[in-house]
């Protein structure tokens, strides 16, 4: 799992260069799309406050959850260097600010400071070693509970936060849940329902809201021995 974002691997002379370059900045709010799949695009951007989520939608309509980014992620680099359409949409988890990087400029800036390339390849092998062990991961459930167990482990380590009550994930429901897994609707929503009766997650009657209030017990079940 990429340690270090994009931003943190740069030096302070590829800092500069992309902030001199990127002098565009926009504001997003919760729910906003920073970017919608199948739109082509022509501009890349880097996180300068808040967080977002990546998901890819399959022609039947479900979801595949792609990941979270955060403060010094880049975003969109690849259908914008390619001049193609974008492959998932990515949503504002909290109020998100960028830095909008255009094509050209960053291109150029590719090409004048090999550093930034390096970097750019970098944090694309990471996420695509992400990937692979994540489906590996799924392919390997033995039942849908675990398979469930697994994506919430994933999606917890990505955009959770630490309360008194638990690790919190906001704006999940359950059928974003069952498309991540490849679940029904009713399958996805038994299998939660033994993790609440287990007290591995918290009975929570808020929608879009699931309080996981016992990870190591999650973990066990995510991967049993």
């Amino acid at each position: 799992m990429t340690t270090t974002t994009f931003w943190e691997g740069l030096s302070e002379g590829e800092q500069g260069e992309l902030t001199r370059i990127g002098r565009t900045k926009r504001w997003y709010q919760p729910g906003q799309h920073l970017f919608t799949q199948s739109i082509r695009g022509e501009e890349a951007i880097v996180l300068t406050s808040g967080s977002c989520r990546v998901v890819g939608h399959n022609r039947d309509g479900s979801g595949s959850y792609l990941g979270a980014r955060t403060k010094g992620d880049i975003v969109g680099e690849m259908a914008m260097l390619r001049s193609e359409s974008r492959t998932a949409t990515v949503v504002a988890l909290t109020p998100v600010r960028v830095r909008v990087l255009s094509k050209s400029a960053f291109a150029s800036a590719l090409s004048q400071h090999p550093g930034i390339a390096l970097n750019l390849l970098r944090i694309l092998a990471d996420r695509l070693e992400e990937a692979d062990g994540f489906r590996a991961d799924l392919a390997g459930a033995a039942t849908a509970d675990v398979r469930l167990s697994r994506m919430l482990l994933r999606v917890v380590a990505a955009e959770g936060t630490a309360t008194h009550a638990g690790i919190v994930l906001e704006r999940v429901s359950q059928r974003e849940l069952a498309d991540w897994c490849g679940m029904s609707l009713a399958s996805a929503g038994r299998s939660l329902r033994k993790l609440q009766e287990r007290r591995i997650l918290d009975e929570v009657r808020k929608r879009e809201r699931i309080v996981v209030c016992d990870m190591p017990a999650l973990r066990d079940h995510a991967f049993p021995p």
